[in-house]
């Protein structure tokens, strides 16, 4: 499959005038800085072996050795794809070209130190101690529930396999188990239960719930109450639809619609009110080429 990354830029006026730009790659604010994150395709092997992740004010100043260098994921081996991105982690999910089978694995990295080219482990993630150990376990069990005759303890564990996924308005925590060989290989992909990671991902006083979003619009993928909770954000298929919000309830008729021509998942949120808006709508008009609005 062929992955391409945008991000939209849409902005809300008090009075219902709504405004997007579109620009490629995924584009954020990290502190002080505004910087740009993209996965590109290895022209030779077909595969998504290079994450960039750098302020946009570097590739102005530095050659394309030091972005390398500095600011850039790569192993040639993998085909990734993007799953999450914020100011402080990137997750993917993955296949290694040298496993026989198409084992699909997640990851976690941190933003400003993915030129480390390393995956983090549950226990680096939380920062408690017993967090490798209670994955252990919950991968243990979770492959006595799917492969019941196969031997748990044949069963390596990989504590760096879990990352961050978009479900329905929420992001969770998934992982994967698999077994066999050929013709015999068989992959289950579950939910991992971290309790500090989604406090920090899904605050509370969410003021819509999935059943509402459904009865407005079955065909919803996703969805997001904006920040002044007067308006919810709905992805379908083929739309972004934004609907008014009153009296907590959302209103049936969207106010604004995006065509999105195919088939997307959100892998990033960030949202800004009053002058932090008008900041980050100049910084995204100036240092990406808008290729629609």
């Amino acid at each position: 499959p062929i992955y391409k990354y945008y991000t939209y830029l849409i902005r809300v006026e008090p009075d219902d005038t709504i405004k997007y730009q579109k620009a490629e790659d995924i584009f954020i604010k990290n502190q002080d800085e505004y910087w740009r994150v993209s996965l590109d395709i290895n022209n030779f092997t077909d595969l998504y072996d290079e994450i960039r992740a750098y302020p946009v004010k570097v590739k102005e100043k530095e050659n394309d050795e030091l972005l390398l260098k500095n600011y850039t994921f790569k192993d040639i081996n993998l085909n990734m794809r993007l799953n999450f991105i914020s100011k402080d982690f990137i997750s993917i999910d993955y296949t290694n070209n040298d496993d026989s089978n198409p084992i699909r694995k997640y990851a976690l990295m941190e933003t400003n130190n993915i030129a480390d080219n390393k995956f983090m482990s549950i226990e680096e993630f939380t920062g408690e101690d017993q967090s490798d150990l209670i994955f252990k376990e919950k991968v243990k069990d979770e492959i006595n529930k799917n492969f019941p005759k196969t031997d748990v303890n044949d069963i390596k564990v990989d504590n760096t396999n879990f990352g961050i996924v978009r479900n329905q308005g929420i992001w969770t925590f998934q992982s994967s188990i698999f077994k066999g060989n050929g013709d015999e290989f068989v992959q289950n992909f579950f939910n991992v239960d971290i309790a500090i990671g989604d406090s920090i991902l899904n605050p509370g006083n969410q003021i819509i719930n999935r059943d509402q979003v459904f009865n407005i619009n079955t065909q919803f993928k996703d969805y997001l109450v904006l920040a002044n909770q007067r308006y919810i954000l709905i992805q379908t298929p083929d739309e972004i639809l934004i609907h008014r919000i009153k009296d907590g309830l959302i209103e049936k008729s969207p106010i604004y619609a995006i065509a999105t021509r195919m088939p997307a998942t959100i892998i990033s949120i960030d949202q800004y009110l009053g002058s932090n808006a008008l900041d980050l709508e100049e910084a995204f008009t100036k240092y990406n080429l808008i290729i629609e609005k």
